[in-house]
């Protein structure tokens, strides 16, 4: 997408015509048996949630717009200003679920929760440095922002694989089905990133005209 289209003006507009078809075409079909039509966006919905259009939608629209944008310019909070905004964002990722259970804006929630994320991402994008800082917390927030990819590709095979074994018979609460799923994820996200993400991050970064001989 960025490489066929260089422009920012016409990668916005490309991008608001796709969003649009996308959105009435997943608007307009039917919801599956026995799933109830509360459904005008029923499908849109479960598009976006299953296929993380939208937070791919609000990735790239914050990409395209800090290219443009100085924000640094215009939005130049003290540490206390970043603090209740980071703090507002994180709890509206964690209250929101439970606020929106049986709720008729129930399709509005994946969307929501990515404006949320997208907020603090761009106040680390910003790097003014007055991000809540948690002496314990940050280390493993920095290993799971380095390997969020792996996690994101990893986690349904653990846990379907999982799922698989006590099917087949292993006999495992719900308790130790978690422990094994995060056993699986992790150790195998871990080794993704070491033989797979890493040396790849690596190649990338090296000067194009040894590239271009190798």
């Amino acid at each position: 997408f960025f490489i066929a289209v260089p422009k920012t003006e016409k990668r916005l507009k490309i991008l608001l015509i796709v969003s649009l078809l996308i959105a009435l075409v997943a608007r307009f079909l039917p919801a599956p048996e026995g799933i109830s039509a509360a459904g005008d966006g029923w499908m849109w919905t479960r598009f976006a949630s299953h296929n993380r259009f939208d937070a791919l939608l609000v990735g790239v629209l914050l990409y395209l717009l800090s290219s443009e944008i100085n924000f640094k310019e215009y939005f130049k909070p003290s540490r206390i200003e970043v603090n209740i905004i980071s703090i507002i964002a994180m709890l509206g990722i964690f209250i929101l679920p439970g606020i929106f259970v049986d709720s008729q804006v129930d399709r509005f929630n994946h969307l929501i929760f990515e404006l949320c994320s997208g907020v603090l991402l761009l106040l680390s994008v910003l790097n003014t440095g007055h991000l809540l800082d948690f002496k314990f917390i940050t280390p493993i927030l920095n290993w799971i922002g380095s390997r969020s990819y792996g996690l994101y590709l990893i986690h349904i095979p653990a846990e379907m694989f999982v799922y698989e074994l006590t099917a087949r018979g292993l006999i495992l609460s719900n308790s130790q089905s978690l422990i094994l799923w995060m056993i699986l994820t992790l150790s195998a996200t871990e080794l993704c990133y070491r033989l797979i993400e890493k040396p790849l991050i690596n190649y990338s970064r090296r000067p194009l005209p040894v590239l271009l001989n190798s």
